[in-house]
């Protein structure tokens, strides 16, 4: 038996590990795929209600009575960020107002904001805010306030 010289050996060693590295990528790729999670096994994604859409006359625009807690939908805060922003959801010609109380019994109008989805840089820290009243008013629906409770407030 006839045997190659050294370098022929060794390319055919190293096509031998390429075309074997190739094989295992191939399987692993294949193999990501075989999850117990399927497209047709996943929850349908629920129905969102388009923006656009008209609010009824007689609906509130903050979706709950005069000075309740307000609707997370509608108006938050931004969670975990030492300046407070706010988030507003609401329709083409919505203004919000907002009146902060601070931890020092003082009340402080902070501003304003409309349209349909905002969010707001007020410029205060979480720390220094117990309370924001937000008021709404809109082109159609009820208008009133709610009540936001920072989970700072103490």
């Amino acid at each position: 038996m006839r045997s190659l010289p050294p370098r022929i050996v060794f390319a055919v060693n190293r096509g031998d590990a390429v075309r074997s590295s190739g094989i295992l990528l191939a399987a692993a790729v294949l193999l990501s795929g075989c999850g117990t999670s399927t497209t047709e096994d996943a929850a349908p994604a629920p129905s969102v209600t388009p923006s656009t859409e008209v609010r009824a006359a007689d609906a509130r625009i903050l979706g709950v009575e005069e000075g309740a807690e307000c609707d997370k939908d509608v108006v938050s805060y931004v969670p975990y960020d030492f300046r407070l922003k706010l988030k507003a959801h609401g329709k083409a010609g919505d203004e919000f107002s907002f009146d902060f109380e601070m931890k020092d019994g003082s009340v402080e109008t902070v501003g304003s904001a409309s349209g349909k989805n905002v969010t707001f840089s007020t410029g205060k820290t979480t720390y220094d805010v117990n309370r924001i009243i937000v008021h709404a008013q809109g082109e159609t629906g009820i208008g009133g306030s709610c009540v936001i409770t920072l989970a700072s407030a103490s």
